[in-house]
């Protein structure tokens, strides 16, 4: 199955390493650390190794986000403000078991594991003039 997403790096190889990872665009989301139980000390009172004895950590999701389909991406992007940089990446990959963050906007997007580029497309090919 292909997925695609809007892919803003030099070097478009770089999606297919391993530990790719998601994060929401703008500033961080803290969760509860799971570690310490949000307490902030490990068992023996001494600082969380994890948390560093803040209690939270960055909500850090597995995978890289994409649409299933051209129309969910153009969907997704269609809701949004964003500049019109990089390509459209077509690519081939195995579902997190992460949600993505905006699993529940315009388009659906999803969290994958790049196992193959199939193709790159320019955004003009895919959005249109703009």
């Amino acid at each position: 199955m292909s997925y695609y997403r809007v892919d803003t790096r030099e070097d478009t190889d770089e999606i297919l390493l391993p530990g790719q990872a998601s994060r929401v665009w703008c500033g961080d989301v803290m969760v509860r650390c799971s570690a310490c139980s949000g307490e902030g000390t490990d068992m023996d009172g001494d600082v969380c190794d994890t948390c560093h004895g803040v209690g939270e950590v960055s909500d850090v999701r597995s995978g890289v986000s994409v649409c299933r389909t051209l129309d969910d991406l153009r969907a997704y992007f269609s809701s949004r403000e964003w500049t019109r940089n990089g390509r459209v990446v077509e690519l081939e990959g195995d579902e997190s078991d992460d949600e993505d963050y905006d699993a529940d906007e315009p388009g659906n997007p999803v969290l994958i594991h790049p196992t193959r580029i199939v193709r790159v497309m320019s955004l003009r090919s895919v959005f249109g003039e703009k």
